[in-house]
């Protein structure tokens, strides 16, 4: 035995009351999936309805939804990237487009505001509370030609709609907070309730993300100047991207692309976001 070894303490496996307390904080998602072997089933299975319970509490807090409103469509970079969303969905007239995830209905709101005639709109989300506060502000906005349709409904039980009957799928910041297996049956579920040729746009928070080069001083600046007007949202938004990443999975860009070809999708290219940060996939369900 060396003499640094007398005084090396022993690491030990964290408990599962550790675990089930420390989620979100101490243990990010990623952390507990690769630490759930360590326990029994029945345990693996306490731990997982706890994350559950603790991630469905987020989305569905009244904080939560008033963050979205007041906060998230103002933070430094968001409307060039809710901009690049709506580009890349290019909704044409009497065409049916499903929001996964829609939430407040920011995406929404701003889709009812480009000129097009005969557009439905199906937002599905499980927060009752931020579908009420969609449908509370849906009422005074002016949507001529467009029909807007809500579903509360969680994910894993599917898309309540037929095969091949939207022409269009978006997901902004929404599906990519399900785990692995729960991506994927997503994934499966958007490539059948999508029309042959249809197209679907999701972004994510990334891990890692892209490393953004300013191509001049100016540009540097214009980001400086813009954090430091609006850093009442930028604060807010850096505490919402900590929560998120700690009790929601990351996903890597390759990954995510392994997963979309996996569920026999074609990927027509992606774009890196807010200040790399975010990744949006723009993807084809082939014919």
């Amino acid at each position: 035995m060396s003499f640094k070894s007398l005084f090396k303490k022993e690491k030990k496996e964290p408990t599962l009351s550790e675990i089930i307390n420390g989620f979100g904080k101490t243990f990010s998602y990623n952390q507990v999936m690769d630490l759930l072997p360590l326990f029994s089933e029945i345990d693996r299975e306490t731990i997982l309805e706890n994350i559950n319970k603790k991630q469905n509490a987020i989305w569905d807090s009244p904080k939560q939804v008033k963050y979205y409103t007041e906060i998230h469509p103002y933070v430094p970079f968001a409307s060039e990237h809710f901009e690049d969303v709506i580009k890349a969905v290019d909704i044409q007239d009497d065409e049916t487009l499903l929001d996964l995830g829609c939430s407040v209905g920011v995406f929404i709101k701003k889709l009812t505001k480009i000129g097009r005639k005969g557009v439905k709109i199906i937002g599905i989300d499980y927060s009752p509370n931020a579908l009420k506060q969609l449908e509370k502000e849906l009422k005074v906005i002016p949507r001529q030609n467009y029909e807007v349709k809500l579903i509360c409904q969680n994910f894993n039980k599917g898309i309540p709609l037929p095969n091949s009957s939207v022409d269009k799928v978006v997901s902004n910041w929404g599906i990519i907070y399900l785990g692995t297996e729960e991506l994927n049956k997503a994934l499966g579920e958007i490539k059948r309730v999508l029309r042959p040729g249809g197209k679907f746009v999701f972004s994510a928070l990334v891990k890692g993300g892209a490393n953004i080069q300013f191509e001049s001083f100016d540009g540097f600046l214009t980001l400086i100047q813009s954090l430091f007007k609006k850093w009442k949202y930028v604060l807010k938004a850096l505490q919402f991207e900590k929560r998120c990443r700690g009790y929601f999975p990351e996903y890597s860009r390759e990954k995510l692309s392994d997963m979309i070809e996996s569920a026999g999708l074609e990927i027509l290219g992606s774009k890196y976001t807010i200040k790399g940060k975010s990744i949006t996939f723009v993807v084809k369900n082939p014919k």
